[in-house]
């Protein structure tokens, strides 16, 4: 964050002289609130631009293995433009490059989904998709398979238009890019 307020300052600076080396080149007078005023719009245009563009820049330098399944909306306040047009508050990818499918519980496959929001780090968080019965579970710590059977204490949902994607993913490629348990 620190960052991108040193980048703002700096576009702001570098909008008001640009606005005083025309006023210097044409020869003409300025008062100085003019300068100013580009300077303070530049900053808000800049500010604006970066955070509707985070996510675009996040999405390009992800893995090959790493894929965008949802890009969640968010409106603020803060960002009154965001009601005409919401920003991408955060994005919620898959990492198949940890997904895993076990030989006793066919048509189930545990996934790792990465929630990415600017300024954090990213959370994972383990998820068992049931592909059979078009269904999904996060896993939690005491979550524990048994017998090739599925825990009992899972919090199951259903898909939706938010959630689509993420099951096309999982249940429809069949690939063969996951990682494949040995019985135990």
């Amino acid at each position: 964050m620190a960052i991108e307020i040193v980048a703002t300052i700096c576009f702001g600076l570098a909008a008001g002289g640009v606005v005083l080396l025309i006023f210097k080149v044409l020869k003409v007078r300025a008062a100085a609130v003019i300068a100013v005023t580009c300077a303070g719009v530049a900053m808000i245009a800049f500010t604006a631009w970066n955070r509707y563009h985070w996510a675009g820049r996040i999405k390009a330098s992800l893995p090959e293995n790493v894929h965008v399944v949802r890009e969640v909306p968010s409106k603020s306040f803060l960002d009154p433009w965001s009601f005409a047009m919401p920003l991408t508050g955060s994005l919620v990818a898959l990492d198949e490059g940890q997904t895993l499918r076990h030989p006793d519980l066919p048509g189930r496959v545990i996934v790792t989904l990465l929630q990415i929001e600017p300024y954090s780090n990213p959370v994972s968080l383990a998820v068992l998709v049931d592909c059979t019965n078009q269904r999904f579970a996060p896993l939690n710590g005491t979550s524990t398979f048994h017998d090739g059977k599925l825990p009992d204490d899972l919090a199951w949902r259903t898909p939706d238009a938010n959630t689509d994607l993420l099951m096309d993913r999982v249940c429809g490629s069949g690939d063969g890019t996951t990682t494949q348990l040995s019985a135990p």
